[in-house]
């Protein structure tokens, strides 16, 4: 919900982003919608867009989530929206190994298409319920999250556990951006009597 009592809201881009099956749809369907994973997988065509309105630090924001196809064909389309990200959720399985080896691929995908622009980073181990199968263990994980300046958390869609933390810990380091009014990020709210609405809503 919307602030009416304030006079713009914040566009915030985030991208999910992993090889496929990794649980990308479903990290950002339990957060916006509560849905949990039950695991029938099915594949993301290019991109799906996300939104949910919260109030960061007693500003209007509006989050867009795009959440992006893992398989490599997608990957022209895939690429194009990595362009202009405040915030990337760099996920991997942890029950499957090889998703957690192209890590480092997505973080230089990133990093090659926003220049020296400044995108805040979490690593965001999935699958969380099936540490029974875990082929990643949580210390090297957190070392390779330590090179690269970036918080490190496990979730489970399918009990929900950590995921609202994970947002919350990019919300907290997005905080700071939406403080200093970046301009990219700022636009008007049109007011039509008692009710607000979005200016250049995408």
């Amino acid at each position: 919900m919307i602030n009416n009592e304030l006079s713009e809201y914040h566009l915030v881009k985030y991208i999910i982003i992993g090889e496929a099956g990794v649980g990308k749809t479903s990290l950002a369907k339990y957060y916006v919608d509560r849905e949990k994973a039950n695991y029938k997988y099915m594949s993301t065509i290019g991109v799906s867009l996300f939104h949910v309105d919260k109030i960061i630090n007693e500003k209007n924001v509006r989050l867009h989530i795009w959440d992006t196809a893992g398989q490599e064909r997608f990957n022209s389309i895939v690429q194009c929206y990595y362009r202009e990200a405040h915030g990337a959720f760099i996920c991997f399985a942890l029950n499957r190994r090889y998703t957690f080896d192209k890590v480092e691929n997505h973080i230089n995908d990133i990093i090659n298409y926003n220049d020296d622009k400044i995108i805040e980073y979490i690593l965001v181990g999935t699958h969380l319920d099936k540490t029974s199968e875990r082929k990643v263990e949580k210390e090297e994980a957190q070392k390779l999250a330590k090179k690269y300046n970036m918080k490190y958390i496990e979730i489970s869609s399918k009990t929900g556990e950590n995921v609202d933390k994970c947002f919350d810990i990019m919300n907290d380091l997005m905080s700071e951006h939406v403080d200093n009014m970046d301009e990219n990020m700022s636009h008007p709210i049109i007011k039509y009597g008692n009710k607000s609405k979005y200016c250049c809503m995408k």
